[in-house]
């Protein structure tokens, strides 16, 4: 019903906060399929902000399981996305 009524940022949100709480409960495959689907429909949709929690979670998701390529991987899409972000503004 949301999509329908135009609240993909409201899904995505809630994607976000589920795979946060995964994530803080180390459950690393259900934190990474939330955070993956916030990901993807942040970046379809065009709610910068809210991909950048994302990035910022997904870092810190892959930091907690000692896979460090993918951390710097996204810490490095969140830096480039904040400061695009602050330019803006």
């Amino acid at each position: 019903m949301s999509k329908k009524l135009g609240l993909g940022d409201v899904i995505t949100d809630n994607l976000l906060h589920i795979g946060m709480v995964y994530l803080e409960n180390h459950e690393y495959d259900s934190a990474t399929t939330y955070l993956f689907k916030a990901e993807k429909l942040a970046a379809q949709s065009g709610y910068n902000q809210l991909l950048i929690y994302t990035y910022f979670r997904l870092s810190k998701l892959y930091q907690e399981k000692r896979d460090y390529e993918n951390a710097a991987n996204y810490q490095a899409k969140y830096i480039q996305l904040k400061t695009v972000s602050i330019v803006k503004s």
